[in-house]
């Protein structure tokens, strides 16, 4: 009986880990496109600016 619990609460806990890992990335995304987006509107904004 105490195996099963162990195996249980370490299937739990990789369960969560892996939810972890999957949100990690997509926050990784997320910073990624917004970094983009900052970028390309810094260049556009700079491009107006001194372009004659």
């Amino acid at each position: 009986m105490r195996k099963k619990a162990k195996d249980a609460k370490d299937i739990s806990i990789m369960e969560r880990l892996l939810r972890l890992e999957e949100e990690l990335k997509a926050l990784r995304e997320l910073e990624e496109r917004r970094f983009e987006a900052l970028l390309r509107k810094t260049k556009a904004c700079f491009e107006d600016k001194y372009s004659v």
